[in-house]
Protein backbone atom coordinates (compact mmCIF):
# COMPACT_ATOMS: atom_id res chain seq x y z
CA UNK A 1 0.00 0.00 0.00
CA UNK A 2 2.71 2.66 0.63
CA UNK A 3 4.89 2.03 -2.20
CA UNK A 4 1.67 1.85 -4.58
CA UNK A 5 1.09 5.36 -2.44
CA UNK A 6 4.35 6.77 -3.04
CA UNK A 7 4.59 5.83 -6.34
CA UNK A 8 1.09 7.73 -7.79
CA UNK A 9 -0.53 9.99 -5.20
CA UNK A 10 0.96 13.30 -5.04
CA UNK A 11 -2.49 15.28 -3.44
CA UNK A 12 -4.48 14.19 -0.24
CA UNK A 13 -7.81 13.17 -3.17
CA UNK A 14 -5.03 10.89 -5.19
CA UNK A 15 -4.74 9.07 -1.46
CA UNK A 16 -8.57 8.53 -1.32
CA UNK A 17 -8.48 7.54 -4.50
CA UNK A 18 -6.01 4.67 -4.16
CA UNK A 19 -8.14 3.70 -0.41
CA UNK A 20 -11.55 4.08 -2.66
CA UNK A 21 -10.13 1.57 -5.11
CA UNK A 22 -8.75 -0.91 -2.14
CA UNK A 23 -12.03 -0.55 -0.21
CA UNK A 24 -13.81 -2.60 -3.24
CA UNK A 25 -11.69 -5.62 -3.32
CA UNK A 26 -11.14 -5.05 1.10
CA UNK A 27 -7.31 -4.98 2.26
CA UNK A 28 -5.83 -7.67 4.13
CA UNK A 29 -4.32 -5.20 6.98
CA UNK A 30 -6.37 -2.29 8.63
CA UNK A 31 -3.35 1.12 9.34
CA UNK A 32 -3.79 3.67 9.92
CA UNK A 33 -1.79 6.71 7.66
CA UNK A 34 -0.92 10.17 8.51
CA UNK A 35 -0.59 11.45 4.84
CA UNK A 36 1.18 15.12 4.00
CA UNK A 37 1.11 15.96 0.49
CA UNK A 38 2.67 18.35 -1.78
CA UNK A 39 0.30 21.42 -0.84
CA UNK A 40 1.04 21.16 2.92
CA UNK A 41 -2.16 19.52 3.04
CA UNK A 42 -2.36 16.68 6.38
CA UNK A 43 -4.66 14.26 7.07
CA UNK A 44 -4.86 10.98 9.06
CA UNK A 45 -6.77 7.64 7.76
CA UNK A 46 -8.09 5.22 10.29
CA UNK A 47 -8.67 2.31 8.05
CA UNK A 48 -10.54 -0.74 8.17
CA UNK A 49 -11.04 -3.39 5.67
CA UNK A 50 -13.64 -2.34 3.34
CA UNK A 51 -14.11 1.13 4.41
CA UNK A 52 -11.77 4.27 5.90
CA UNK A 53 -12.12 7.20 7.96
CA UNK A 54 -10.56 10.62 7.46
CA UNK A 55 -9.76 13.19 10.36
CA UNK A 56 -8.59 16.79 9.72
CA UNK A 57 -6.62 19.79 11.33
CA UNK A 58 -9.49 22.39 11.90
CA UNK A 59 -8.05 25.52 11.27
CA UNK A 60 -11.01 27.20 9.96
CA UNK A 61 -9.61 30.03 11.05
CA UNK A 62 -7.27 30.28 8.28
CA UNK A 63 -4.01 30.37 10.93
CA UNK A 64 -2.94 27.18 9.68
CA UNK A 65 -2.28 25.76 12.81
CA UNK A 66 -4.56 22.96 13.06
CA UNK A 67 -3.51 19.88 14.97
CA UNK A 68 -4.49 16.23 15.04
CA UNK A 69 -4.54 14.10 18.27
CA UNK A 70 -6.28 10.85 17.97
CA UNK A 71 -5.48 8.09 21.44
CA UNK A 72 -6.68 4.62 22.21
CA UNK A 73 -6.64 3.10 25.26
CA UNK A 74 -6.60 -0.29 26.43
CA UNK A 75 -7.24 -2.49 29.73
CA UNK A 76 -5.24 -5.62 29.04
CA UNK A 77 -7.08 -8.82 30.09
CA UNK A 78 -6.81 -9.54 33.89
CA UNK A 79 -6.09 -12.99 33.97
Amino acid sequence: MMRLALQFCTYLYDFEELLDSTNMIGRLNCWNFGVMDRNGDVALYECANRSYVKFTADYSDGSGQGVIVRANFHFPEMI
